[in-house]
């Protein structure tokens, strides 16, 4: 209910009745009191609009976290497909690797074996120049002979 004290801002009030009977009088009896409930309803409305408020913060928070878990997970797919990329470039990297050594590893045997190969026979130019330089040989002879040695001892160097 809503009373006016003197043209002054709005009371609001609770009534409350309560009746009793007198058997022997065969009387009834009708209390009514009227509660002042003005504050309790100001406080009420602070209440609701509180509440109000609260729930349009949760709810723009809520709105602002959805947006981010949503951010969020694009960017998480995209590093996802990155991540694979580099683990496939990682094992591309990794063959290539394998097959580069695997090359080293074949030259050098390669290198070695052709070394032993041009070496022995080499030793034989080297050692039979040397054997016919302590021959008869004319100066243009000794001369292809020296060269023949020199440069079979130049390859060793």
């Amino acid at each position: 209910m809503n009373l006016l004290k003197d043209g002054g801002p709005t009371v609001y009030v609770r009534i409350e009745g309560i009746v009793t009977e007198d058997g022997s009088l065969n009387k009834r009896q009708c209390r009514i009191a009227a509660i002042d409930i003005t504050e309790r309803r100001w406080m009420e409305e602070e209440l609701r609009n509180a509440r109000d408020e609260l729930e349009r913060r949760v709810q723009e928070r809520t709105t602002e976290l959805s947006r981010a878990k949503e951010h969020l997970e694009v960017i998480n797919e995209k590093l996802l497909v990155e991540i694979t990329k580099h683990e496939q470039l990682e094992k591309e990297l990794m063959k290539a690797k394998e097959v580069a050594e695997a090359a080293v590893e074949a030259k050098a045997a390669f290198l070695a074996n052709m070394s032993h190969e041009l070496r022995t026979p080499m030793n034989a130019v080297i050692g039979f120049s040397s054997l016919l330089l302590d021959e008869n040989l004319t100066p243009e002879q000794k001369d292809y002979v020296e060269s023949i040695r020199d440069a079979a001892e130049l390859s060793f160097q």
